[in-house]
């Protein structure tokens, strides 16, 4: 072995010993932080892709079992079903859907996850105004078997009236 390899060796071994393993498996609390950051990402992304795709970009997250629940109906189960009743929503041209999460946790690390947040719907009304609605969601997110992780449950509610404007 070169003699300018050996030292390098020995220190990285005695580094890994002192610090109990941590350049094996990573600690679950470690693989909690990296999950969770990954949910917030893919949350980021699925706001970013709806705004981009509408309804396409909204459906695509969800899993095939996937539902929304919302205070206002009964829920929706499949990603069929949740496209056949969104697709109105996101044909309206006034119509927009922005979200930024806030917190992201895992419920079981590498399996089960959720992250909440707020978010700013905007529309049209009946009476041509305007409307601009804030709200706030949480949605629980499943590593599927390809290993994506995909929406099990989204859900939200207002925070207070609309407010219109012209």
């Amino acid at each position: 072995m070169p003699g300018s390899l050996f030292p390098t060796i020995v220190l990285m071994t005695v580094l890994c010993v002192l610090t109990e393993g941590a350049c094996s498996q990573p600690s679950e609390e470690r693989m909690k932080s990296v999950e969770s950051d990954t949910l917030i990402m893919l949350d980021k992304m699925f706001n970013e892709e709806t705004a981009r795709k509408g309804i396409e970009g909204w459906v695509v997250y969800f899993a095939e079992n996937g539902s929304m629940v919302s205070g206002t109906s009964a829920p929706i189960t499949g990603r069929e079903a949740i496209r056949r009743r969104m697709t109105p929503v996101f044909g309206d041209s006034s119509f927009s859907l922005r979200w930024e999460p806030t917190r992201a946790e895992m419920l079981i690390v590498g399996k089960l996850g959720f992250t909440i947040g707020r978010s700013v719907r905007k529309r049209r009304n009946a009476m041509g105004s305007m409307e601009t609605q804030r709200g706030i969601y949480a949605t629980l997110w499943m590593k599927q078997p390809d290993q994506s992780w995909k929406i099990i449950l989204d859900t939200g509610s207002d925070e207070g009236p609309a407010v219109q404007s012209r």
